[in-house]
């Protein structure tokens, strides 16, 4: 197993990783109080609660979501903390800085991953 990335390298990403937690928090603490009020308010026509019920679907939505995303970070922060960010967890090889420009989170080179969403589908 090597390891490309440098110590700055990693701690770049490092970084980057710990703002994602940060907003993925906010979003969530966003969804959930939006979910609250929503739920204390009255509904003044049928549509309206329709509509308000949608919206709340869509939100518990993008809030699973987030939840994911939240989960991923800190497997990726983990991965620092062991001194394997960068690393595929599935093959060993190098992840490659690309992929991870895109996806910080990311624990699984392109084609472990590409494996993986095949076996899934």
């Amino acid at each position: 197993m090597k390891k490309s990335l440098s110590q700055r390298e990693v701690e770049i990403y490092r970084q980057r990783l710990l703002r994602m937690r940060l907003a993925t928090a906010a979003a969530v603490q966003s969804v959930e109080e939006r979910s609250l009020q929503s739920t204390q308010g009255t509904r003044s026509e049928i549509g309206d609660g329709a509509a308000e019920e949608t919206v709340m679907d869509l939100e518990l939505e993008g809030l699973a979501i987030q939840r994911e995303l939240d989960r991923s970070t800190e497997r990726a922060l983990d991965r620092v903390e062991e001194g394997l960010y960068g690393v595929c967890a599935t093959c060993g090889a190098d992840i490659g800085r690309e992929r991870l420009d895109l996806l910080p989170y990311a624990i699984d080179c392109v084609q472990c991953a590409r494996r993986m969403d095949s076996r899934q589908n």
